[in-house]
């Protein structure tokens, strides 16, 4: 090769420049004595020749140094070729040096890439040694390109280095397999892609920071920070967004990972209770602030309704077993007063009639009084549960509810139940006679009303009832807040009542939704869910 040729040249060189002191020495020593026997007056014949020797061995002296500094330069230089070809025969990248179109060099690296010898090697043409190009300008000194070998199309990386040889335009190509970095590339961009897939589909917002600016913000971020508002957070300042925008950032937002509750507002304005933690991360090699904001609004109220709930249900545990008791006490009291008294007063006379056998016996008084205790009785059976209900089904245990109280409810009262809600249930017939016979009670009591309608439908997949009167109605809000409180109120025993509703529905997966004010009458409404087992 080329290299190699240009290598000997300079050994043959070195060899002769360690001889060219001493060709120069005798030449110099031949001339003077040439010019003495030409001009033999000039000098004595001693001193001439004394001179003669003295100046060529000055001269050869010199020589000789000269020499042999230019022979260490030249060792130096051939020590650097040969380290310089070692390099490229030995480099595990592929490499070769041309000249034009004629092949100088080509390492070891480059005919296994390309799986030729050397011969076979030169006889390529530009195309099957340079691919073709992918990416990059043309103009580029390197770019990516694809190989269609034999086996397989490998992607490389092509470097064309200009160089000067012999004073004409020479070129070396090196080649560096990319098959491993476009492996990892694409594994690189699939884990982005997981992530970014992974971040978009997070229920929780992220955004990324950079002094004070957001640089990224995820669908459900955009969805949190913007509300109704259709526009981007992409680009705004991070204080857009705090309440407290007098207040440095750095204060507002945690930096050590930790979940810290704040008040934030949309780009609509309205406002809403988040919780953010914030950790350090690097864009483009530059700090920046990765953030997760959480809508907590919802959980909170959640929260607030399950402590209401809580409330709620304590108070109501314990008017429930206060109500027990006055029902028990009420009963023994009828039991006693009414019942026994009657009883007690039957066992007299039979007595009486027993002992006296010659009087006569009052029997239609003992009819009376047997009569009397049956009733009460009957009365006692019928408020614990109406045998209607049993037999009979949910209408008509409404309509004889209602019956029975028609000396109390106003004239114009109406009870509608829709044919397709025959056969109901045990559990949910109960449950809504009791929620009629509450709010019986309670406009009995308290509405001092003119009309009541009572209607029960079937609506979607849900039952509805609704109870409606032009009573006196009430303030909800502050019935509600004195029963949680404990502290009487005038509808004391209605709020009670209405909790009782409330838990029945709330029980069977429905809600009681109560439309009332101060003089324009009261409205319940009950929703039922017609589940399985519902019918």
């Amino acid at each position: 090769m080329l290299l190699q040729r240009q290598l000997h040249y300079v050994r043959r060189s070195r060899c002769g420049v360690r001889w060219l002191p001493w060709l120069g020495g005798g030449l110099l020593i031949l001339l003077l004595l040439v010019q003495e026997w030409l001009l033999p007056d000039a000098l004595s014949t001693a001193q001439h020749s004394l001179f003669v020797v003295l100046a060529g061995l000055t001269l050869t002296a010199l020589l000789y140094l000269g020499m042999t500094r230019l022979a260490q330069c030249l060792d130096k230089i051939l020590q650097g070729q040969r380290e310089l070809l070692q390099l490229f025969y030995s480099h595990p990248l592929p490499m070769w040096l041309q000249q034009q179109e004629r092949l100088l060099a080509v390492n070891k690296a480059a005919l296994t890439l390309y799986e030729v010898d050397v011969d076979q090697f030169a006889c390529l043409s530009g195309q099957q040694l340079l691919g073709e190009r992918l990416t990059g300008d043309e103009n580029q000194p390197d770019s990516l390109r694809v190989l269609a070998l034999a086996r397989r199309d490998v992607p490389i990386r092509l470097w064309e280095v200009p160089l000067q040889l012999q004073e004409t335009p020479s070129t070396l190509r090196i080649v560096q397999d990319m098959t491993a970095f476009q492996q990892a590339r694409e594994a690189i961009q699939e884990r982005e892609r997981r992530y970014r897939q992974l971040i978009d589909y997070l229920p929780d917002g992220v955004l990324i920071q950079q002094h004070d600016y957001i640089l990224f913000a995820n669908p459900a971020a955009q969805q949190i920070l913007c509300g109704r508002s259709s526009a981007t957070v992409m680009g705004l300042p991070l204080w857009t967004f705090i309440r407290e925008q007098s207040v440095p950032v750095e204060q507002v937002l945690p930096n050590d990972g930790c979940y810290m509750e704040r008040r934030l507002r949309r780009l609509d304005g309205t406002e809403f209770d988040a919780e953010i933690a914030s950790t350090p991360t690097l864009v483009d090699g530059k700090p920046a602030i990765q953030m997760i904001v959480r809508d907590i609004s919802e959980a909170k109220a959640l929260r607030t309704r399950l402590t209401d709930a809580n409330h709620r249900l304590k108070y109501l545990s314990g008017k429930m077993l206060e109500i027990q008791e006055q029902e028990r006490k009420a009963m023994s009291r009828e039991l006693h007063d009414e019942v026994g008294q009657n009883l007690t007063a039957l066992k007299i006379h039979l007595q009486m009639a027993s002992r006296r056998q010659d009087k006569p016996v009052d029997w239609p008084q003992l009819v009376d009084i047997a009569d009397r205790c049956v009733q009460q009785i009957r009365d006692m059976s019928l408020m614990l549960r109406p045998p209607q209900l049993d037999t009979l089904g949910l209408q008509a245990a409404l309509q004889w509810h209602m019956d029975r109280l028609r000396g109390q409810l106003p004239e114009r009262s109406s009870l509608y139940v829709a044919a397709t809600l025959l056969g109901l249930s045990d559990h949910i017939q109960v449950a809504l006679f009791r929620i009629v016979q509450e709010a019986l009670n309670n406009i009995i009591k308290h509405a001092q009303a003119q009309v009541v309608e009572v209607r029960l439908q079937h609506r979607g997949n849900h039952i509805s009832l609704d109870i409606e009167d032009d009573g006196r109605g009430f303030d909800i809000n502050a019935n509600n807040n004195s029963n949680l409180q404990g502290h009487a109120s005038p509808h004391h025993q209605a709020g009670l009542g209405l909790i009782s509703m409330s838990e029945r529905a709330a029980l069977l997966g429905g809600e009681l939704q109560i439309v009332t004010s101060p003089g324009l009458g009261t409205r319940l409404h009950v929703t039922l869910p017609m589940h399985k087992g519902a019918v």
